[in-house]
């Protein structure tokens, strides 16, 4: 059989159009794919994880439609069944799991589901996520009537309830569906990314950190676990584009820690603990510093090494400010030093194509 083209891969719709749908080879296919869009430190790496995602994807329908056919095929979709305290039954069909300290998370292609468990609720946490978020959205709805360009980077509750045993309580959030785990994307590149494509991803997360400072707030849990990427597309000036286009950071994750400006600190999870600020530790007052410092691991995180000590291949003034362990006066101004840096670096911003096509 014939490998198809990326182009080809990504415009399918149907299975059928890269695959043979012989049961006895399905796999075989898919494998060889895989190995086609394997990664690649230096060429197409952020267009092959989004191949290997679309691959993913036709895979699954391809085993739906040998299923439905009567013809052999591997597992099925796995899902979880829940039952609300009004005995409404929700189903939900996921793709990924990623068992969390907080929180087990289950997504696919359109929603994301995170269960908590009850003991948590004991501290305001579930009701914390709910409320903050909608709190956030409320401010930049009123200050700014274009903020929902937006509104991808944020957490788009559909539904939150309390199971019917009272043992777990359960976020149901709609996602764009090119959008994944980030730690999902660090994994297929083996723990270290391209700096490039980690300086565009970081830009992002610094400006989400202003949007969440101006409305008064410290976000209290920014690590790679809370956060999701779309690579996106170059749209050429005056082209129609799509959200599956935008490059989005969504902060999905998280919320249940997130605190107003100069609010007292309950709780902090055990991810950021490390970089807290020593005017927060010392007052337990939360502080912009908190999610600046964050920013900074996350950064060497993707970079290959979370202790900063080796970043391999990256300037050293990137690496410094990687590595600083404190912050310009606000949020604004860090972000502001942190493109002039990176404009001294690397230039004129430019946007970087990053192949994430596994």
């Amino acid at each position: 059989m014939r490998l198809r083209s990326y182009q080809e891969i990504m415009a399918a719709n149907r299975p059928e159009e890269i695959f043979s749908m012989n049961p006895n080879t399905l796999q075989e296919e898919y494998d060889a794919y895989c190995e086609q869009y394997k990664p690649d430190q230096q060429f197409h790496e952020i267009r092959n994880f989004v191949t290997s995602q679309q691959l993913k994807f036709l895979l699954k329908k391809a085993k739906e439609v040998l299923s439905s056919e009567g013809k052999s095929s591997t597992d099925n979709n796995s899902t979880v069944l829940l039952y609300s305290r009004t005995g409404e039954k929700i189903r939900f069909e996921y793709d990924e799991h990623f068992n969390q300290r907080v929180c087990d998370t289950y997504i696919n292609d359109s929603e994301i589901l995170m269960v908590v468990d009850s003991a948590l609720e004991e501290k305001g946490l579930f009701s914390n996520y709910i409320d903050k978020v909608r709190e956030f959205i409320s401010f930049w709805e009123s200050e700014m009537p274009n903020w929902k360009d937006f509104q991808y980077s944020i957490p788009q509750i559909v539904k939150s309830f309390k199971t019917q045993d009272k043992s777990k309580y359960v976020l149901l959030l709609k996602k764009p569906c090119k959008i994944y785990p980030l730690r999902e994307v660090l994994n297929f590149f083996d723990g270290r990314m391209n700096v490039k494509h980690v300086i565009s991803i970081i830009k992002r997360l610094y400006s989400y950190a202003c949007w969440i400072d101006v409305a008064g707030m410290t976000h209290n849990a920014i690590c790679i676990d809370n956060i999701y990427f779309s690579p996106g597309n170059e749209v050429m000036p005056g082209e129609k584009y799509s959200v599956n286009d935008i490059r989005i950071v969504g902060l999905y994750g998280g919320w249940y820690f997130t605190t107003s400006k100069d609010e007292k600190i309950t709780v902090l999870p055990r991810e950021i603990r490390d970089v807290i600020p020593d005017c927060v530790e010392k007052t337990r007052y939360s502080s912009f510093e908190v999610d600046m410092l964050s920013i900074k691991k996350v950064a060497r995180e993707l970079l290959g090494d979370v202790t900063g000590k080796n970043l391999y291949g990256v300037h050293s003034m990137l690496c410094e400010w990687f590595n600083r362990t404190t912050c310009e006066k606000n949020a604004y101004e860090e972000y502001s030093e942190f493109e002039r840096i990176c404009k001294e670096v690397f230039g004129k911003a430019r946007f970087v194509d990053i192949d994430v096509s596994i």
